[in-house]
């Protein structure tokens, strides 16, 4: 994993929040034309796997404010976000979360974040985060800038020795109640 802390260019999150509100758009109709074609008859036998969860009941439970909103994916080489449940699990993707909180540039946002994955890494860190003796744990707490829309980000890059499987992150936002991902990682 690399870590790499990044600014955001407010052209591309314009552009993104345009694309997203366009592409929901159609989602939304091509839903609704579906579900009145089928009238009730379609039922779907594979659960959804959720993007983003409140933390489960292994941790306290808190009184803290949920965030508005969390997704998972992955990030182009423009750091346009594409969210994603199953991460090609290729040298140099780009990878991670989108958190939505109640902030606006320039203001500064404290959070924890642990990343567990199915065995041990490939790790590539700085001084601020620790890795757990087994490899397969890091833990890293960071200032992230808010953008225009009320966005922080944090995004990693695959390595060759990362393992495929369901990865867990655990984001603890200062303030709010920790959101927890699980993208599983593949091998194109």
């Amino acid at each position: 994993m690399v870590v790499q802390n990044r600014h955001f260019d407010p052209l591309a999150v314009i552009i993104h929040t345009v694309q997203a509100r366009t592409a929901a758009a159609i989602v939304f109709a091509t839903t609704a034309t579906l579900m009145t074609t089928a009238a009730g008859c379609w039922r779907d036998t594979h659960p959804t796997t959720a993007v983003v969860e409140p933390v489960a009941p292994e941790l306290p439970s808190s009184t803290l404010p949920h965030v508005a909103g969390g997704e998972f994916g992955t990030f182009d080489a423009f750091s346009r976000f594409t969210k994603a449940t199953v991460i090609p699990n290729r040298n140099g993707v780009a990878y991670g979360w989108r958190i939505h909180v109640p902030c606006k540039k320039p203001q500064l946002i404290d959070i924890k974040e642990t990343l567990r994955m199915p065995a041990p890494g490939d790790w590539h860190v700085d001084q601020r985060t620790r890795i757990s003796a087994d490899r397969t744990t890091i833990t890293t707490s960071e200032t992230l800038p808010c953008d225009d829309d009320g966005w922080i980000h944090h995004r990693w890059f695959a390595s060759p020795g990362d393992p495929d499987g369901t990865y867990i992150v655990t984001v603890e936002v200062d303030g709010y109640t920790p959101v927890r991902f699980r993208p599983r990682f593949s091998h194109p």
